[in-house]
């Protein structure tokens, strides 16, 4: 497997240079075939929103994408999205960070109607 690249952003406003922003992914689509699994699929969706509500790829910890999952279904867990390196956690700090490849994939399966990317 290809390595995968980290996005790295702090949340301010002078990080934000990555062009797909979390607006610009549709979380009321389900993402088929993004990541070759409904569960990591599913979890991909969550973890978007956890995105979306700090507006930014700023790292994230489980328990961030563990309070916008709520109480759906079993519990929440990132599925196959880290053996596979779309995700990666920090070790030291126990946070988690999106890479590339996973924003674009769900961009690719989910993308939004109402946000239109500019250059």
């Amino acid at each position: 497997m290809s390595s995968k690249h980290v996005i790295h952003e702090d949340g301010t406003e002078s990080s934000v240079s990555y062009p797909i922003r979390p607006a610009d992914i549709d979380v009321d689509k389900f993402f088929w075939g993004a990541f070759g699994c409904v569960d990591s699929e599913t979890s991909a969706r969550w973890i978007i929103t956890a995105c979306k509500k700090q507006n930014s790829w700023k790292p994230f910890s489980e328990a961030d994408v563990k309070f916008v999952y709520g109480n759906h279904g079993y519990g929440f867990t990132f599925g196959r999205l880290l053996d596979q390196g779309y995700v990666v956690k920090n070790s030291v700090t126990d946070m988690y960070q999106v890479t590339h490849e996973f924003v674009c994939q769900c961009f690719l399966a989910a993308p939004s109607t109402t946000h239109v990317l500019t250059t």
